[in-house]
């Protein structure tokens, strides 16, 4: 389910400059947990819940703009040089393959959203490249790479073991330098890895692999997230995150 934002300004003749933002549901532990597993619930992603705004059962696919962060993102209007921006916001299940579901030809920008930082939660991870393989781990269908109807092993066989970002359109943390300043969170850089190969990484291989090639998308982007410090916690980081794709995803 997508949803957009569209801001108007009858001052400008430029094109809009076209973002598509999406965030992760919830994900069973175990292949036995798949089973029956609800691909629609949010309970505990804060990628999702970062758009959801609310913990959602499942049964149906939540709504991805009563959160913080669509409202935070949809207030910017304008990119740097002064175009129109359009926001998108889309919740992904977590499924093998979901990646191909968000259209390259549809946005400027994209930045895929994903919990992956467990030891802290006062960090963001900027994704470096992805690693070129997925783990023999299930989504929340229950699917396992390489067994059964699962997908292969390698996800991008134009590549070698680890799918870099194309040059030039990486944006290195120094010009990201004091960006998260007072909000209470900070912005590390992480390189792809093995430990990562899940369908966060195979998204963002993915992405990766569009850019260029008569797609219309120009970057793409992963920040994986924290767990909240706790309910409240969800707001602030939020307006980390809001800071961190407003200078990534706008020229």
């Amino acid at each position: 389910m997508t949803y957009r934002v569209r801001r108007t300004d009858t001052g400008s003749n430029t094109a809009a400059w076209r973002v598509g933002v999406t965030g992760f549901l919830d994900w069973p532990a175990t292949r036995e947990e798949a089973a029956g597993f609800d691909r629609w619930r949010c309970q505990s992603n804060p990628s999702g819940l970062l758009l959801t705004g609310e913990r959602h059962p499942g049964g149906t696919p939540p709504g991805p703009r009563h959160g913080p962060l669509p409202r935070l993102l949809s207030a910017i209007s304008r990119t740097r040089d002064r175009r129109e921006v359009e926001w998108h916001f889309q919740l992904l299940p977590v499924l093998w393959g979901i990646a191909n579901e968000i259209d390259a030809d549809a946005f400027d920008a994209v930045v895929n959203l994903g919990l992956g930082v467990y030891d802290a939660n006062d960090r963001l991870w900027l994704e470096r490249g992805a690693f070129n393989r997925r783990a023999r781990q299930c989504d929340a269908a229950g699917v396992v790479p390489m067994e059964d109807a699962g997908p292969g092993e390698v996800i991008d066989s134009r590549h070698g073991r680890i799918i870099d970002e194309p040059p030039g359109r990486t944006a290195s943390l120094e010009a990201l330098a004091g960006i998260l300043d007072g909000t209470g969170y900070r912005l590390d850089a992480m390189e792809a890895r093995e430990s990562n190969a899940y369908v966060c990484n195979e998204t963002h291989a993915i992405m990766l692999g569009r850019l260029g090639g008569g797609h219309r998308l120009a970057r793409a982007d992963f920040i994986h997230l924290p767990r909240p410090r706790d309910d409240d916690g969800l707001h602030s980081l939020a307006q980390a995150v809001a800071r961190v794709i407003e200078r990534l995803a706008l020229p």
